[in-house]
């Protein structure tokens, strides 16, 4: 998020929540079978890793915060509700007319049809950046964007309709690139594929705390993406470390409300083919007895370079479980688009596109299917809170870019690579679907 933080005290006012969005559910599920283990240091006083931890944030200009703050309950959940359909509670951007799909994209939607439990029609497809989709696709006006989220939407093969959601553009977020930025504190706008495509997206407003499991509200994962590695079980037993990094990545974000309920983003991820590639190489490597650190940076094999990034990312999703510091480099960024037309002031915009490491707040949960992140916002400080509140009522003025990353320190981990996100255009809070 783009918010600073402050003190350690929490402020929960309470109100009745909104009417239902008419039509948001269209069927019921079973029930949550609750087959999922979590680790959470929400109460165990630990802080997060200053100085290296951040980005020096003991006196650098332009560096990371953290979510330390207060330390309220993490509900874990509504309980026994009926699950909602994935997908089923906020719409993707529709297609533009005469948008001819290549054979990459329709596989995508094949992929994205494996983890919701059905097949995505290729016009409600969210998979794909608009780096990619100028690649994959006619496009509509032949010269490239700049990247910078304002001018390019005519170029767009999606409509950006309000209220509505695509994947993200990786080129929006400054991201580290060495060597050296211990020193140098260079941040670049990097292209090239993210980890993870976003497959869907949902937003649902609970009456109960924050939730470190979404499937005690959505049908989540019920099988793996054909075509790509095995997800973990709850044990990992005796997989190689590359086995630990799944094919669907969740990340659930609980914000509180002005009225005291819950807003609950829920985001599926895909793993891109890049990634999937890298992955099959380092299990290569194992089965030669090559040390997964030994090879640099650009050695290449058949065209393929593992990417520094993708090495830190295998030891995330390897550590996170029990290593309350190596969980705590997972980081989010919040880039508003156009923020000088919005009148926000100096102090927010100074906020935009700043990273924030999540620590105390964060949640690693392994499904049989998946891996989640759950982030829970109530225990962001309580000045972080404030801001979100007075920005509530402006959300349908604002195209966000959400982006999450696994912060890169040494050189042998830069350049940093975006792990997943989405954009998020002109959302209305006021009409979520209500559990």
């Amino acid at each position: 998020m783009f918010f600073p933080q402050e003190s350690n005290r929490a402020s929960s006012p309470t109100q009745k929540s909104p009417p239902p969005r008419p039509a948001a559910i269209k069927s019921s599920l079973s029930e949550s079978s609750g087959n999922s283990r979590s680790l959470s240091h929400a109460d165990d006083g630990l802080g997060s890793d200053d100085g290296a931890a951040s980005d020096g944030r003991g006196g650098a200009d332009d560096e990371d915060s953290t979510d330390d703050g207060d330390s309220s309950d993490d509900a874990g959940g509504s309980g026994s509700c009926r699950l909602l359909p994935l997908g089923s509670t906020f719409d993707r951007c529709p297609l533009r007319p005469g948008t001819r799909l290549s054979a990459t994209l329709l596989a995508e939607a094949d992929r994205a049809g494996a983890v919701c439990g059905e097949r995505v029609p290729a016009t409600r497809l969210a998979l794909l950046s608009r780096d990619t989709v100028q690649a994959c696709v006619d496009a509509i006006d032949p010269e490239p964007g700049d990247g910078n989220g304002q001018d390019d939407d005519a170029r767009l093969m999606y409509d950006p309709v309000p209220n509505a959601y695509w994947n993200v553009d990786p080129f929006m977020f400054k991201m580290r690139v060495g060597p050296n930025y211990t020193s140098n504190k260079v941040k670049e706008h990097r292209k090239g594929p993210a980890f993870y495509n976003l497959t869907t997206m949902d937003f649902v407003r609970t009456s109960g705390g924050a939730v470190s499991n979404a499937n005690t509200l959505l049908g989540l994962p019920p099988a793996n993406i054909p075509g790509f590695p095995t997800s973990p079980s709850t044990s990992l037993g005796e997989k190689s470390a590359v086995d630990a990094v799944p094919a669907t990545f969740v990340v659930t974000v609980s914000l509180p409300m002005p009225e005291g309920d819950t807003l609950v983003n829920v985001l599926v991820f895909s793993m891109a083919d890049e990634l999937r590639q890298e992955l099959d190489w380092m299990r290569q490597e194992k089965g030669k007895g090559t040390k997964a650190g030994e090879r640099k940076e650009g050695e290449e094999k058949g065209g393929l370079t593992v990417r520094p990034a993708t090495r830190l990312l295998v030891r995330w999703f390897n550590e996170a479980q029990d290593n309350f510091k190596m969980r705590s480099r997972f980081k989010t960024m919040a880039v508003l688009e156009k923020i000088e037309t919005l009148g926000l002031g100096s102090f927010i915009n100074s906020f935009n596109g700043k990273p924030t490491l999540i620590s105390k707040s964060g949640t690693f949960t392994r499904h049989e299917n998946y891996v989640e992140m759950a982030i829970n916002v109530h225990k962001f400080s309580y000045i972080a809170r404030q801001a979100l509140y007075r920005l509530i009522p402006k959300f349908q003025q604002f195209v966000v870019n959400l982006g999450f990353t696994i912060e890169g320190r040494e050189d042998e981990e830069l350049p940093e690579v975006l792990l997943g996100g989405c954009r998020l255009l002109n959302f209305d809070a006021t009409n979520v679907c209500v559990v």
